[in-house]
């Protein structure tokens, strides 16, 4: 699960930061979440509240995947 901090002390993450996580695990085939961009990423680009909803992010940081269930996945 990727996400940046939120909240009024949230530091800023940086897109590049969200982007080689999701590269890393791509690469290795681990399933990756990115949750939220944060809160100094949203009042930066006028976002509302953490910045959850992936419509307003860059397309390649829209990556939602959940690891495989039951018993196929032991």
């Amino acid at each position: 699960v990727v996400g940046g901090e939120s909240g009024p002390g949230a530091r800023p993450m940086q897109p590049q930061w969200a982007g080689s996580l999701i590269a890393g695990c791509q690469t290795v085939g681990v399933p990756v979440f990115v949750k939220q961009l944060g809160t100094a990423w949203a009042r930066a680009h006028g976002q509302p509240g953490k910045a959850g909803d992936p419509a307003g992010w860059p397309a390649d940081l829209r990556v939602r995947q959940f690891p495989a269930t039951g018993p196929a996945a032991r």
